[in-house]
């Protein structure tokens, strides 16, 4: 079962939601590592949408989550 997160941040297990390609790309990372980046990407799109304007913090808390991402992916 793939775990997919929704934009307002609630999980949903569906794979008949994903693209095609969300579903290639968790098989080769795995569901776990997937389910984990789907979290990370939602939580950093919320934090960008809270901060347009760069002015409250919430960039940066949203760029931190991006380098959680890429270190997700660099253990692949």
């Amino acid at each position: 079962m793939i775990w997919a997160t929704s934009p307002i941040g609630t999980s949903t297990a569906s794979s008949a939601r994903l693209p095609k390609a969300s579903l290639s790309s968790a098989k080769k990372l795995g569901e776990e590592r997937f389910a984990a980046l789907m979290d990370l990407a939602a939580r950093a799109k919320a934090l960008f949408a809270a901060d347009q304007d760069d002015t409250n913090g919430k960039t940066d808390e949203g760029r931190a989550l991006l380098f959680e991402m890429e270190d997700v992916l660099r253990n692949v």
